[in-house]
């Protein structure tokens, strides 16, 4: 018999490149930093999150280095320079996915809606995460079910 193919960690891809959208657009101010980009699923898009917020704050700073003023959408130029300055390798790949968050698209939510769903999908990821180093702790005979069931009261607490 053949495994059956492993289920995907939790994501929202489709709120993340909304929520990307909208930042690129010039409708969302990403610097307020209550979405770090560690919590998106998607590499890319956790890049693009944190060159976003790099040009957002250059913008703020120093609205006349950008000719512009700080509300303008991003431009896919800036994007990719702020890319390579955070030395991320920028392929004809990505330059297609960034060209299609460009395109105008659906959003299903509000910017704070959207956050909530990519943030709840962060900690389900971060639990799976822990729950495996609880079985691994308990296979190993390194914790007891008593310690484990501590930690997990602890962490229902926070």
């Amino acid at each position: 018999k053949t495994e059956p193919s492993p289920i995907p960690p939790p994501n929202d891809i489709r709120a993340e490149e909304q929520l990307i959208h909208l930042a690129l657009t010039g409708k969302l101010n990403v610097q307020s930093g209550d979405l770090l980009a560690s919590e998106f699923f998607s590499p890319l898009n956790a890049d693009l999150w944190a060159a976003i917020d790099a040009i957002q704050r250059t913008k703020t700073e120093d609205p006349l280095a950008f000719g512009e003023d700080e509300d303008q959408p991003v431009k896919g130029s800036e994007l990719l320079v702020a890319l390579e300055a955070n030395e991320s390798v920028v392929t004809d790949y990505m330059k297609l996915e960034i060209e299609d968050l460009f395109i105008p698209m659906t959003i299903d939510g509000s910017p704070s809606e959207l956050k909530e769903r990519i943030l709840e999908k962060s900690r389900a990821r971060k639990l799976i995460e822990w729950i495996g180093k609880m079985e691994i702790e308990l296979r190993l005979g390194n914790v007891s079910t008593a310690d484990v069931r501590q930690k997990m009261l602890r962490w229902a607490q926070k």
